[in-house]
């Protein structure tokens, strides 16, 4: 008799030793579940939630904490993919040098993900290039306009400037070669103006 009550007892500890490892094993991967669902591990939190389902099937609060992290992973998954695009649009926008749109798109962006380095390191290098960029739009504008006016000196100096904010511009670059003949011109015609007036004073003179 002290045999099976002595059998007995040490069949219920086991009992209860299971049942404290099961527990302490659901405890943990509740714990480690609801930890990587604050660190946005959505995936590794799923598994922590299925392994205490596995645990405990009929306990409903790792099945609510696993529908939670599903639905938190899709919406991310939503979020990543709404980033990704707005991102490539910054940079095909960037690559065209349209720095106003592609600093909007990046805004919208860092809206979604206000933390992101590569977002950021964009955002500051469109800004600066969008600066110059306007900078450069308003010397261009003023030597167009001088080039119209047919103030050929005037307009080649603000191409000059243009080319000291962005080196090597096309445009500029062309402009200023274009303009060199012209101002040759204009040089030799105010030449021959100053020539033709001496001579006619010169005539005027002797008349006297």
């Amino acid at each position: 008799e002290d045999k099976y009550v002595t059998g007995q007892a040490e069949a219920v500890r086991t009992i209860l030793k299971e049942r404290q490892d099961k527990q302490d094993a659901f405890d943990t991967a509740m714990s480690l579940g609801e930890s990587l669902l604050l660190e946005d591990n959505y995936d590794a939190a799923i598994m922590q939630f299925e392994t205490a389902i596995e645990i405990f099937p009929t306990d409903k609060l790792p099945k609510e904490k696993l529908a939670e992290a599903k639905q938190k992973k899709q919406l991310y998954t939503e979020k990543m993919t709404r980033f990704d695009k707005l991102m490539e649009e910054a940079r095909q926008f960037g690559l065209r040098k349209n720095y106003e749109a592609a600093l909007d798109k990046l805004g919208q962006a860092l809206e979604l993900f206000p933390d992101d380095l590569q977002a950021n390191a964009m955002k500051n290098e469109y800004t600066t290039a969008k600066g110059s960029a306007d900078l450069y739009n308003g010397i261009i504008a003023q030597a167009d306009k001088l080039y119209e006016d047919k103030a050929y000196k005037e307009a080649k100096a603000q191409y000059q400037s243009a080319l000291n904010v962005i080196a090597g511009d096309a445009y500029a670059t062309d402009m200023i070669a274009r303009l060199d003949p012209l101002i040759a011109e204009q040089d030799a015609e105010e030449a021959a103006r100053i020539a033709a007036e001496q001579e006619a004073a010169r005539l005027a003179a002797e008349a006297e």
